[in-house]
C-alpha cells in the first residue's frame, strides 16, 4: 500500500484486503472493498460516515467555495455602507480583502475583518440587497392575493345567499308591496318606473276628456279631440305600452259614440258633462238599446238616459188616453166645458218627461190601492191640506220632478217611472210630496217648488228644510 493511502488510514488500525478473501470476490468487488478499506470505513460505520469518508475531499472543497463567497458577500456589503456614510467621495473605496489560505478549516473566528468608518458595527443600515428586495415583492405579492381570494369569496358568498334569497321569493312568494320590490318593481314597482315622453303625453291628453280626475264623466266639448288622442296613441306603435293605452283607447271611443247615440234620440243633448238633462224630450218612435263600452261609471249614465227617454215614451202613451178620459167626464158633467179644461174635482199636468200628475187626486201619480209605507215620512201628514186640491202650492216648479227622476233612476232608488207619488202636507205655501217605491217602500219626502228632497238615511235626521 502506498504512503498516500497510509495517511488516511487510522495509525492503530492499518487493514489490508486479505487474499483468500479476494479469491472469493469478482473484481467490482474486490475493488470496492479495497476503496473502503482505504478510506477507512470500518463495519461500524454508519452510511452517513461511509459517505463523508469516501467524498471528504469534494466536501472539503464545497466548504471553501461557501466560505468565500461570503466573504465577498460582506466586503460589498461594507462598500456600499461607506459610500452612503461618505457621499462626497467620488472615487470608489477599495476595501482590502485577507488571501484565505485554502489548507484552514472554515470557523467563524477565522472570518476577515472589515474595516468600518462607524462605531457600530450592526449592518441594520445596510441597503437592501437584490434577493431581499425580490422576497419581499414576493411576500406583498402574496398578501394581495390572499387579499383578492378574500375579496372574491365575500362576494361569491353574496352572490350565493342573493340567489337563494330570489329563489325562496319565487317559492313562496315575494312580497315587496308590503316591498320589490319591486324591491321589484319591482319592482317592481316598481316599482315606480317613469312614464315615457309619447306615454306621458297620452295619459294627459286622454285626461282631458273627463270633468274629474276620478275619470267617470265626460266632457262633451272633448270629444272632437277624439282624433288628437289616436294620433298620440300611434306614436306608442312597438312599445310595451301600446296595448294597454289602446285598450284604454278603445273604451273611450266607445263610449263616445254611445252618448252620441243617445243624445240624437232626443231634441237636444240629454246627457251633458255626465248630468242628465230634463228638460230634453225624446223624439217619436225612437228605439233605446242597452249598451257596454267598457267604463262602468259612462255606463250608468248612459243607462239613466235611456230609462229618462223609456219613461217618456210610456208617459206619453198614458197621457195620450187621460185626456180623452176626462173630456168624457167632463161631458157628462159639463158639456160645455173644453176638452183641455179639468173638471172640478181633477186637474191633469203633462211634465215634460212625459209623466202625467193629477193634482186633483190624494195620490198624484202611481197606484192608490198600495199599501204605503207613511209612517216612516219625514213630513208629517195633513189631512186638510191634502184635501186642497187646487192649492197651487201642490204643483211642482218647471223640471223639478224630471230632474228628482233622472236622479233617483240613475242612484238606483228604482227604474224608469216605477214609483208612487203621494200629497203630505202645506208648508210655509210649499206644497210636499212622499215617493214611494211601487211596493209601497218610502224613499223621501220632496218640496215641489225648490226641489229639495230628504229620506231617512244617516245623517240627514236634521236635514229638513222647514
Amino acid at each position: 500500500m502506498s504512503d498516500k493511502n497510509k495517511s488516511n488510514l487510522p495509525e492503530d488500525a492499518e487493514r489490508i484486503l486479505d487474499l483468500e478473501d479476494a479469491k472469493e470476490m469478482t473484481v467490482a468487488q474486490a475493488a470496492k472493498t479495497q476503496g473502503e478499506i482505504e478510506a477507512g470505513i470500518t463495519e461500524d460505520d454508519s452510511l452517513l460516515d461511509r459517505y463523508i469518508k469516501q467524498h471528504r475531499d469534494e466536501i472539503e472543497a464545497d466548504k471553501f467555495e461557501t466560505k468565500k463567497i461570503r466573504e465577498e458577500e460582506l466586503v460589498q456589503a461594507s462598500a456600499l455602507a461607506d459610500q452612503q456614510e461618505s457621499p462626497e467621495l467620488d472615487e470608489t473605496i477599495a476595501v482590502p480583502v485577507t488571501p484565505v489560505d485554502s489548507s484552514l478549516s472554515v470557523s467563524a473566528s477565522q472570518a476577515p475583518t472589515i474595516p468600518s468608518t462607524t462605531e457600530d458595527d450592526s449592518f441594520d443600515d445596510f441597503p437592501e440587497n437584490e434577493e431581499y428586495l425580490a422576497d419581499e415583492r414576493a411576500e406583498k405579492r402574496r398578501k394581495m392575493i390572499g387579499l383578492l381570494l378574500a375579496a372574491l369569496a365575500l362576494l361569491g358568498i353574496g352572490f350565493t345567499l342573493y340567489s337563494q334569497r330570489s329563489a325562496l321569493s319565487g317559492l313562496f312568494g315575494s312580497d315587496r308591496s308590503s316591498n320589490s320590490t319591486t324591491r321589484s318593481s319591482a319592482s317592481s314597482s316598481s316599482s315606480s318606473q317613469e312614464e315615457s315622453a309619447p306615454l306621458k303625453a297620452f295619459n294627459e291628453l286622454y285626461g282631458t276628456f273627463f270633468t274629474n280626475d276620478a275619470q267617470t264623466a265626460l266632457k262633451n266639448d272633448s270629444f272632437e279631440q277624439l282624433s288628437a288622442l289616436e294620433t298620440a296613441l300611434a306614436t306608442l306603435e312597438g312599445t310595451a305600452e301600446y296595448e294597454s293605452a289602446k285598450a284604454k283607447f278603445d273604451k273611450l271611443k266607445a263610449a263616445i259614440e254611445a252618448i252620441q247615440a243617445v243624445n240624437g234620440q232626443f231634441d237636444k243633448p240629454v246627457l251633458v258633462n255626465g248630468e242628465i238633462d230634463t228638460t230634453a224630450t225624446v223624439k217619436p218612435d225612437v228605439a233605446f238599446a242597452t249598451v257596454t263600452t267598457g267604463i262602468s261609471s259612462i255606463d250608468a249614465a248612459i243607462t239613466a238616459a235611456v230609462n229618462f227617454g223609456r219613461s217618456q215614451q210610456e208617459n206619453a202613451s198614458v197621457g195620450a188616453a187621460l185626456p180623452s178620459q176626462g173630456s168624457a167626464g167632463a161631458a157628462e158633467t159639463t158639456p160645455s166645458a173644453p176638452a183641455s179644461t179639468s173638471s172640478a174635482s181633477s186637474k191633469t199636468v203633462t211634465l215634460s218627461n212625459g209623466i202625467v200628475l193629477d193634482y186633483g187626486k190624494r195620490v198624484v201619480y202611481g197606484s192608490d190601492q198600495v199599501a204605503l209605507k207613511r209612517e216612516l215620512s219625514r213630513v208629517p201628514y195633513n189631512d186638510e191640506v191634502i184635501a186642497d186640491a187646487h192649492n197651487e202650492a201642490w204643483e211642482f216648479a218647471p223640471g223639478v220632478l224630471e230632474k228628482i227622476i233622472a236622479t233617483s233612476n240613475q242612484r238606483g232608488y228604482f227604474s224608469g217611472n216605477e214609483f208612487i207619488l203621494e200629497k203630505v202636507n202645506i208648508i210655509n205655501g210649499r206644497g210636499y210630496y212622499n215617493m214611494f217605491r211601487t211596493d209601497g217602500t218610502y224613499l223621501f219626502s220632496i218640496n215641489a217648488k225648490t226641489g229639495y228632497f230628504v229620506g231617512n238615511g244617516a245623517g240627514y235626521s236634521d236635514a229638513l228644510d222647514f
